[in-house]
């Protein structure tokens, strides 16, 4: 664990790091001009022990080997436990708000029309081919099934922050729930 006297407190396991172009290691080659080190930054030697020993949560419910050594091959496996982590987890859920924010952004119109023209958009994005016809009924049936149940409430909590003007909440909900949809299928998860 890392020196509370140093660090502060740390009441979690894992650590959000954010990337930067400056560099903290103040060698010669880019130590020039380069302000000291702040308070709440890591020491390199500190990095590797204390972040390398702590993937995120995600990453060893995939069987991620250790960090701390080299791995030539991985066993395959799947286990409900993925499955449920898929659905249910943080980062994937924000994953499927950008998605939706992006779709909702790149194509212009809240009709059928463009609600289509938009679940054209999510599978060439999201598996790489077109949709066929009875799956883009399918998700579009789905879509507006979510974008009615999002109207009698909850919509704000599951709509993406960043919602295009001219998107009311149910339905901004709604096409989380179908980028969700898309992510959480074989073809999306699994590379054949």
């Amino acid at each position: 664990m890392l020196p509370q006297e140093t660090y502060g407190v740390h009441p979690r396991r894992f650590v959000a790091l954010s990337l930067t172009n400056r560099c903290n290691s103040r060698c010669r080659h880019c130590s020039s001009g380069a302000e000291g080190k702040r308070g709440n930054e890591l020491p390199f030697g500190d990095y590797v022990k204390f972040i390398r020993s702590a993937p995120y949560p995600l990453l060893t419910t995939f069987d991620s080997p250790d960090f701390q050594a080299v791995c030539t091959a991985r066993e395959r496996s799947n286990t409900p436990l993925q499955s449920l982590t898929l659905a249910n987890d943080a980062a994937l859920f924000e994953l499927a708000q950008g998605l939706a924010s992006r779709l909702m952004r790149e194509v212009d119109g809240t009709d059928s029309a463009a609600n289509r023209e938009r679940i054209r958009r999510a599978f060439l994005l999201c598996l790489s081919r077109p949709a066929t016809e009875p799956e883009l009924e399918l998700l579009a049936a789905y879509q507006e099934r979510q974008a009615n149940a999002f109207a009698s409430g909850k919509a704000e909590s599951i709509a993406p922050a960043d919602t295009p003007a001219g998107f009311a909440p149910n339905e901004a909900a709604s096409w989380t729930s179908v980028a969700r949809a898309l992510m959480n299928t074989d073809e999306f998860i699994t590379r054949e």
